[in-house]
């Protein structure tokens, strides 16, 4: 899975898209949830808010504390073992909202069997990365990494901590629309993708 993990974090920029692309192409959605127009339209509202609950968390967590994210060379590399912020809250973050975000465009496609491989497959890929990194980080920083993995964990948000973990630190709005703006507009073509091959669906008689 590390190796996976290393392969998957160095083309994921590409893959991931492309991923998706093909499920929507190979599962169509349905017209209707249960031939309910109010249960698709609940349906898309949770979506949207899934959507939104990954890209508030992505803010958050780059408002706070930036890291280099794409790697050195597009390899998993950390400079500094990082802490503060969302990583005291999380070890994952930035994970855990991408994991949101395309949970949400998973839902607001609607088909069943999509919603099911989709996110189960972006689980195993964003797991086999989370592998490769704290190999990494093991390598690196040794006790002070698993001290880190004792008192954070790797996906839940303990939220306990959030206060102790940003205390001092101001939130940068500049930062984050400065360098999250490439995740929402990934995220808002993801959904407007959905949307369309929605549209694209025969209405029922």
């Amino acid at each position: 899975m590390i190796a996976i993990g290393n392969f998957l974090f160095r083309f994921r920029n590409q893959l991931f898209p492309a991923i998706i692309v093909v499920l929507f192409l190979l599962m169509p959605p349905p017209a209707l949830v249960l031939d309910n127009p109010l249960l698709t339209l609940a349906k898309d509202a949770v979506a949207i808010l899934v959507i939104l609950a990954g890209l508030a968390l992505r803010a958050t967590v780059v408002g706070y504390k930036y890291i280099q994210r794409g790697g050195l060379k597009k390899k998993v590399y950390a400079k500094d073992l990082v802490t503060e912020g969302m990583f005291g809250v999380c070890r994952n973050p930035l994970y855990v909202g991408n994991m949101l975000l395309y949970s949400g465009v998973f839902l607001l496609h609607g088909n069943p069997l999509l919603i099911v491989i989709g996110i189960g497959l972006f689980a195993f890929m964003y797991q086999c990365i989370v592998y490769a990194e704290e190999a990494f980080l093991l390598r690196t920083f040794g006790d002070a990494y698993r001290d880190y993995c004792r008192d954070v964990p790797r996906w839940m948000l303990r939220l306990s901590n959030f206060s102790q973990s940003t205390e001092g630190m101001t939130f940068n709005i500049r930062r984050v629309v400065g360098k999250d703006y490439s995740t929402v507009s990934a995220a808002m073509i993801a959904a407007l993708l959905a949307l369309a091959t929605l549209q694209a669906q025969p209405t029922p008689a």
